[in-house]
């Protein structure tokens, strides 16, 4: 892993395999971990969505359109998952602008406080 990941970038990786209703196949993620976590190589993620109704519906999904990032769709705060970026080849996208990753972690808040 050449570039260290840190939170608020955008990363795509293959997230297979899965069990049940989890995000599947290949899809970009945001990252929620800091990177003094990230640097031994296991990085906390959101799955990023087109779709995703309930999170939509249940306030757990923050949305990247206007927000000047190439990668669209929602980041899906209720489903965080811990992954191995160097074993699943994980591919530098962007960053996102910090207000984005505030509503990620207003959103996040809920479910760990």
């Amino acid at each position: 892993m050449a570039r260290v990941p840190g939170r608020g970038d955008i990363y795509h990786i293959d997230l297979d395999p899965i069990k049940g209703r989890e995000q599947r196949g290949k899809r970009f993620v945001f990252v929620l971990s800091p990177a003094e976590h990230d640097k031994y190589g296991l990085v906390i993620v959101l799955p990023v969505s087109r779709g995703q109704t309930l999170a939509r519906s249940t306030g757990f999904a923050c949305t990247l359109m206007g927000a000047g990032t190439q990668t669209q769709g929602v980041v899906i705060c209720d489903q965080p998952r811990t992954l191995d970026f160097s074993a699943r080849g994980a591919r530098f996208v962007e960053t996102v602008p910090a207000y984005v990753m505030e509503d990620v972690l207003s959103r996040l808040a809920p479910l760990v406080t």
